[in-house]
């Protein structure tokens, strides 16, 4: 793609996590989890449309960077808010076991199933050594918009006053 020194622009990537994770306990009081969490599927799916549009119009680097920018919110805004609920709702006795079932879920079974799928996408949209980049961005940006609006319609966060005071 002729972009000059393409691991340097990835550390963006990883300066946009610590910046997004230091914005956590900021942001928690007044989005809570709930809103965290769907900004964060949002960003993901911003993201892989940004990639999409981006092999469409190699010379809009402004997409590439931020699409990687966004790496950080996308990671803190999921995985981490993840692991800060389970904490949270487990009670005592079993906050060590609801935080390894989150990282089966989310570690183990969802990135299989994530590989698995790209897989799938991926053959679907090669054709020789040619690859539809755009479609096979397009996919996940879309399954990511699907899963923004079930989640906004059917995570119900019952946690009262009470659970949540220190």
């Amino acid at each position: 793609m002729n972009v000059s020194d393409p691991t340097a622009k990835m550390t963006l990537g990883q300066v946009s996590d610590v910046v997004f994770l230091l914005m956590l306990p900021f942001l928690l009081p007044r989005l809570k989890a709930k809103g965290i969490l769907i900004i964060g599927m949002a960003a993901w799916a911003v993201r892989f449309s940004l990639f999409a549009l981006f092999h469409q119009q190699p010379t809009a680097l402004w997409m590439l960077y931020t699409g990687i920018l966004l790496h950080g919110m996308c990671y803190d805004f999921i995985f981490v808010m993840g692991r800060m609920y389970v904490d949270k709702r487990a009670g005592e006795d079993i906050r060590a076991a609801a935080q390894g079932l989150h990282a089966i879920f989310t570690l183990g079974a969802g990135m299989f199933v994530g590989s698995w799928l790209s897989g799938i996408v991926a053959q679907k949209y090669t054709h020789g050594t040619l690859h539809d980049w755009q479609a096979i961005w397009l996919i996940p940006a879309a399954m990511g918009a699907v899963l923004v609006v079930v989640f906004a319609l059917f995570f119900k966060d019952s946690t009262t006053k009470e659970q949540t005071t220190p």
